[in-house]
């Protein structure tokens, strides 16, 4: 394969990769921080020294653990003194982080669906041209690998394992399925 028919198999695999993120980004939003979590900022008096937060009432500190445990952030009042009082336990980082997981979880099926057919368009399609056809091939490649490198954070090391053995799998099945499928020629010298 020469440096054209390189550049032109890149281009089709990055600008297919590219296409389906930008796409989904397009018809299916990830979950944005600012939607789950407002910006809270308290003005503290300044001036305050250790001496003068001595005086301030104890804070509970079995609803700042519970909080804590249940993945909540807590946000405080301070009053005209400088003392902080406990305003609320804050669940948004959670229920972002959540709402993220679910998003990555249905980017990975996705993505391996996308990819897929983009496998089997290169593997198996009439498509003339073998740079084209590569082209879908890395294409589809780099599609997977994108929903399964976003998702990876939010799996368990063993579906971690599972899906990258079935990913592999799947690719050297196809790629050994279209060498044993494709009839060798032999060149006349």
């Amino acid at each position: 394969m020469g440096l054209k028919e390189t550049a032109l198999t890149f281009g089709v695999a990055i600008l297919f990769a590219l296409l389906v993120g930008f796409g989904i980004d397009a018809f299916y939003e990830s979950p944005d921080y600012n939607d789950y979590c407002k910006r809270d900022i308290t003005a503290k008096p300044l001036g305050l020294n250790r001496e003068d937060l001595a005086n301030c009432p104890q804070l509970d500190e079995t609803f700042i653990d519970n909080c804590y445990d249940d993945e909540g952030m807590i946000r405080y009042n301070t009053d005209t003194d400088g003392c902080q009082t406990i305003k609320e336990c804050d669940y948004c980082q959670r229920d972002y982080n959540t709402a993220n997981k679910l998003y990555n979880r249905n980017l990975l099926w996705i993505t391996a669906v996308i990819g897929a057919i983009a496998l089997l368009i290169g593997m198996y399609a009439p498509l003339t041209y073998e740079p084209i056809a590569s082209g879908f091939i890395f294409g589809g490649v780099l599609t997977i690998a994108y929903g399964t490198m976003r998702s990876f954070s939010d799996l368990s090391k063993i579906t971690r394992f599972l899906i990258l053995l079935i990913e592999l799998t799947l690719l050297i099945w196809l790629g050994t399925k279209k060498v044993l499928d494709k009839p060798t020629t032999k060149k006349k010298k």
